[in-house]
């Protein structure tokens, strides 16, 4: 074939051949065309469908310490406590904060710290390790396993539409 007037090559797999500049331009903006929706339509099922798959999730009821120790550095007024968490359910466990309480001998507040746990797996365990100041001596440890942000006050008892201020404050 011999190029005539204004011509573009268009190579094919078994040979060149000519097509007029208005046939060329049309096959490419169809090709991206069609590509363009290929694409858009692959992004939302990958994004659409894993939140369809509707994986329960789990209660942090599931979570349990299943051992802990603690060691009171008197030195720095500090208590240390390292320990386990397991997901003893059978689903996973949404992201949670381990509210670590110290208490005295008669049961009054002596400090508290909190941690981050991450979403377990079922039969998933979880090492911690916690610091929290105490104000005075240090008979036991209490563990409470909330949803990050959730407020702790002294007795151990969620604080209802209360800042961390308004609980931790000075009481003004």
């Amino acid at each position: 074939m011999v190029p005539v007037g204004n011509s573009l090559p268009v190579v094919r797999r078994f040979g060149v051949c000519y097509t007029s500049p208005r046939n060329h331009m049309g096959h490419l903006k169809s090709r991206h065309l069609t590509g363009l929706i290929l694409a858009i339509v692959t992004a939302c099922v990958v994004a659409i469908v894993p939140g369809c798959r509707g994986q329960e999730m789990g209660t942090l009821d599931q979570i349990q310490i299943v051992k802990y120790r603690y060691v009171l550095d008197e030195s720095d007024d500090v208590v240390r406590v390292i320990g386990l968490a397991r997901n003893a359910g059978e689903l996973p466990t949404p992201e949670a904060e381990l509210v670590a309480t110290l208490r005295s001998r008669t049961g009054s507040f002596k400090g508290q710290n909190r941690i981050a746990l991450p979403g377990l797996e079922a039969g998933a365990e979880e090492e911690f390790a916690i610091a929290a100041n105490s104000h005075g001596s240090v008979e036991a440890v209490e563990f409470q396993i909330v949803e990050p942000g959730t407020i702790i006050d002294e007795d151990g008892q969620q604080a209802d539409d209360a800042t961390e201020e308004e609980v931790e404050g000075d009481g003004s």
